[in-house]
């Protein structure tokens, strides 16, 4: 494995840039982290509690990391096929009957009534991990926005009941895939899917703060979701945390986790280790192989245009760059440049590149030859941010 190495002057200008971020009010609070398989090479944290001025954010500071739930479900998921309870080309209406009636929406007409099509199969697991099974989020989906709102349908909640938007395994889609994910693992475990994330994977990783509910003695750790006006940064109505719902917490494949940057940090050096932490395998060193592998042959990731622009822009995940998808994260295989600057290799979902960081809410990157990652989180509202700090 090439090493990768990053000067200490470079680290010391990421501080400076989150810093920046903060002091011009860019940014409420801002917490970044670069860490090689063996050690944590940075970690600085910028800014204060939006309550509280003179509170000033640390590492152990937890943010709703939103879709990065996505990745330990499909971890999970990953365990199950390692164990053969699984296999990543079973068809998903295999686990989850209800799902035999599955249909594809092939459009709403004027009168408000849904034409359904009957798809020529049931999507596969792989293609819930890779968004290539049909399913879509409605905020970047018309058709699907349209059901919503016509109420025939409710995509963010009744992910059984949510039609396909296209055949299974002929596109890729961002959609709600790894929430079905979410609730296959719990069928295929008997177990509700915190209780098997627990178990299997905060535990063995010592991913002590990362839940999908918010204990009483961690509460004051935890920040508020921020969203940009006219005016600049302001406390958001949308995505505050929960706190009265410890008996029964939104828990989903997709979304929900509540995390810190050095719990997700475990995780992601984990993989840097070929699954292994603390001589715990979670992962067997093959899978973690395949999960930085093109999965999607040649389907293009494209633009998503939105259908809520009050909660999110236009989403482009590539950068407008060749990108692929592996099992749990995007890839962009020639790395991304900005005006030239240094490319990167692999990133998790929402992808940012080395030179410039767009803060929305947790992102991360593996750097080229899966030496060193990064991570950098935020609290602001998803994908509505346009800002981007760069590091010169």
């Amino acid at each position: 494995m090439t090493k990768y190495t990053i000067a200490s002057k470079c680290l010391d200008r990421a501080a400076k840039v989150l810093d920046s971020a903060t002091k011009n009010h860019d940014l409420q609070n801002v917490i970044g982290l670069v860490s090689s398989s063996k050690e944590t090479l940075l970690s600085h944290a910028s800014g204060a509690s939006f309550e509280d001025s003179t509170v000033k954010i640390n590492s152990n500071s937890i943010f709703a990391i939103a879709s990065m739930t996505k990745l330990v479900t499909t971890i999970a998921a990953l365990q199950l096929v390692e164990n053969n309870q699984i296999g990543l080309l079973d068809e998903i209406e295999s686990y989850i009957p209800e799902l035999k009636n599955l249909n594809i929406l092939q459009s709403i007409d004027q009168g408000g009534h849904a034409n359904y099509l009957k798809p020529e199969r049931s999507p596969l697991i792989k293609e819930l991990i890779t968004h290539t099974s049909g399913y879509a989020y409605s905020m970047w989906n018309e058709k699907i926005f349209i059901s919503d709102n016509l109420k025939i349908t409710s995509s963010n909640i009744d992910y059984l009941e949510t039609p396909l938007t296209f055949e299974p395994g002929t596109r890729w889609e961002y959609g709600i895939g790894i929430d079905i994910l979410g609730i296959l693992i719990e069928r295929v475990t008997n177990l509700p899917l915190e209780e098997y994330f627990i178990k299997n994977i905060f535990f063995p990783l010592s991913m002590n703060d990362t839940s999908f509910s918010i204990e009483e003695g961690k509460r004051d750790r935890v920040l508020s979701m921020m969203k940009r006006d006219s005016k600049g940064l302001i406390k958001s109505d949308l995505f505050q945390p929960e706190f009265n719902n410890l008996d029964s917490p939104m828990v989903h494949g997709g979304g929900g986790l509540y995390s810190t940057v050095i719990d997700f940090a475990q995780l992601l050096r984990t993989l840097l280790n070929q699954g292994s932490f603390n001589e715990h395998q979670i992962l067997l060193p093959e899978t973690v192989s395949q999960m930085f592998i093109n999965q999607i042959n040649s389907y293009q990731l494209r633009p998503h245009i939105s259908q809520m622009p009050d909660l999110t822009k236009n989403l482009d995940l590539t950068f407008g760059k060749e990108a692929e998808w592996g099992l749990g994260f995007m890839i962009h295989p020639k790395g991304t440049k900005m005006e030239g600057r240094l490319a990167l290799l692999h990133g998790q979902d929402f992808l940012i590149h080395t030179s410039g960081w767009i803060l929305c809410r947790i992102y991360l990157v593996f750097f080229q030859h899966k030496s060193c990652h990064s991570l950098i989180q935020s609290h602001s509202i998803l994908f509505k941010s346009s800002n981007v700090l760069f590091m010169e």
